[in-house]
């Protein structure tokens, strides 16, 4: 009998141990994901996240096992567990929830599934904010990238590097769509602006 309360006590004691070798960067990096993994996730429709009857009991489970990876440091699959939820729910989730999942996957240094989340944000606003492209558009064809970006950072309320990323796709629509605009071809176009 105490040879068996001896043995529960052991895995306790070797994962104290473990955690006094963790290198105090990556340790600091895991809070910062674990951070953007729990902002992710108050971001997922409230029907989820309250548990509502209108929702699967499957994806109720992917919620449980989200925070069970939490809770043991898994945090790759823990990604993986809002990924597919937010798939589900595409329609429901906001773009931030997929700037998020980047920011995650970003300090996880998993950059091809960051990139993959940075996509999804992309495409999301791409669609949702057609309607307010007026002014930047003016400011894209007046070669005014800057106020571009910036105008789109606000509008998006996103970081700068994802403000470019829309810029660049803004750009690329354009071109295609209305070449005209242009006063310069596409290699003049964006000659000198990152100096």
């Amino acid at each position: 009998m105490q040879k068996r309360v001896a043995d529960e006590k052991k895995p306790a004691e070797e994962n104290d141990a473990s955690k006094a070798m963790i290198d105090p960067e990556l340790a600091k990096r895991w809070k910062v994901t674990e951070s953007y993994l729990e902002q992710a996730k108050q971001l997922l429709p409230p029907s989820i996240l309250q548990g509502d009857q209108s929702v699967d009991n499957e994806n109720i489970l992917s919620l449980a096992d989200f925070e069970k990876f939490l809770r043991v440091n898994e945090l790759e699959l823990a990604l993986g567990e809002l990924e597919s939820l937010g798939e589900i729910y595409v329609q429901d989730c906001c773009g931030e929830f997929w700037l998020t999942l980047d920011r995650a996957a970003s300090s996880m240094e998993l950059h091809e599934r960051a990139a993959q989340f940075g996509q999804r944000f992309r495409e999301f606003w791409r669609s949702k904010v057609d309607r307010q492209w007026d002014e930047i558009d003016k400011d894209i064809f007046a070669r005014r990238t800057l106020l571009a970006a910036r105008a789109i950072r606000d509008l998006v309320k996103c970081d700068l590097r994802h403000a470019i990323y829309l810029l660049h796709d803004r750009y690329a629509d354009l071109r295609k769509a209305k070449p005209d605009g242009f006063s310069v071809s596409e290699d003049e176009y964006w000659d000198g602006c990152y100096s």
